[in-house]
């Protein structure tokens, strides 16, 4: 598969970003890949037929860093208490914890054999990278812990919910020059609200959303510093 086909069942903003960004060679991937069999082999099999060795950068959010996609021998599944089982994924250049898939389609991290779901599928993550690929060398304007969507969005005009990057674990609320996005850390489980996510096509605009919200953005210490999404060829 070819890498333009790799990326065909996804969004067109996504196909763009990835055909730029991936790169991959999936028979260097062949000796160590791992063919699931039993409850999770209709999962994984596909995925990592169509993946294994796929290797791209995420601009930003919580997973910002190289991640390789591919189930490996090395890292067999597990079952939890609760019955779901997950097997490794991906690995991260950076992260710590374990890149993971479950048995009801939820991708997650893991820290010590747990699960802590972060996107509703796969698919969702790719779209989310895809956002953060479209906003690069935008300006960060702050973030918010643990607070709701719906409210920050309608403190700020003209945001719209961008279903296709969106599910109930994460999303994206997109507008004229201003994107938020919702989402939770690495360490947090399901039962914790998301982080809001506030960035602008320019430094006046971001000051100008966060003067808007002060007093509801937990910090803006990435705007104080002049932050920016980096640039996939920078």
């Amino acid at each position: 598969m070819n890498g333009t086909a790799v990326w065909q069942n996804l969004s067109a903003r996504a196909q763009q970003y990835f055909n730029a960004a991936a790169v991959g060679d999936p028979k260097a991937y062949e000796e160590g890949a791992i063919e699931i069999s039993g409850e999770l082999a209709s999962l994984i099999n596909p995925i990592n037929r169509r993946y294994a060795g796929q290797s791209f950068r995420i601009m930003g959010g919580q997973m910002a860093g190289r991640l390789t996609l591919g189930a490996r021998r090395s890292a067999p599944p597990w079952r939890l208490d609760d019955r779901l089982l997950v097997v490794p994924i991906a690995k991260h250049e950076t992260a710590q914890c374990t890149f993971v898939l479950a048995s009801d389609g939820r991708f997650g991290s893991s820290w010590n054999r747990d699960f802590r779901p972060l996107f509703d599928s796969l698919d969702l993550m790719f779209e989310d990278v895809a956002v953060w690929g479209s906003l690069q060398g935008w300006h960060y304007v702050g973030y918010a812990r643990e607070a709701d969507p719906a409210t920050f969005a309608a403190d700020v005009s003209g945001l719209i919910p961008d279903e296709t990057a969106s599910g109930a674990l994460s999303g994206w609320w997109l507008g004229d020059g201003i994107a938020m996005s919702f989402r939770r850390f690495l360490t947090h489980d399901e039962t914790r609200p998301p982080y809001i996510e506030l960035l602008a096509n320019s430094a006046q605009r971001a000051r100008h959303v966060a003067d808007l919200l002060a007093g509801q953005l937990t910090s803006t210490w990435l705007l104080d510093r002049g932050d920016t999404v980096p640039f996939l060829q920078g």
